[in-house]
């Protein structure tokens, strides 16, 4: 669920809100990968940080913190290259992305979004309501 939060935020254009939640979401990775519980620290860099599309690290390249960093250079050496390449996401892959939980409308609620504007919001969410 936050990972698929964090994809969704990285995919809107930079807005002062947008990078404030994308500054607290990377903050608190920072805390998990500081835990004590190597666990913790594991799930922050597992369900964050690896595996993304080289988009992912373009736009996320300026609200890594230093922990996040360090992990990536010793399991992703090359990541850093992508911070630079300019590689956006193009609108296939914006609309690839599965909001399983519903996340898109918190995001439109967080971002002030009206709902005229919800299609803007990239990704399909496929949560059901019961």
């Amino acid at each position: 669920m936050f990972a698929t939060y964090v994809e969704v935020l990285l995919a809107l254009e930079s807005s002062p809100r947008r990078d404030n939640l994308l500054t607290r979401a990377f903050w608190f990775v920072e805390e998990m990968l500081a835990s004590r519980d190597l666990e913790v620290a594991n799930l922050a860099y597992v369900g964050l940080l690896e595996w993304r599309a080289r988009w992912w690290y373009v736009r996320a390249g300026a609200f890594i913190g230093p922990r996040a960093e360090a992990g990536l250079d010793r399991f992703y050496p090359d990541w850093r290259l992508h911070t630079s390449s300019g590689v956006l996401p193009n609108e296939g892959e914006k609309s690839g992305i599965n909001d399983l939980y519903d996340v898109r409308s918190v995001i439109r609620s967080e971002v002030a979004l009206n709902e005229a504007m919800a299609d803007d919001i990239p990704g399909i969410t496929r949560f059901q309501r019961k």
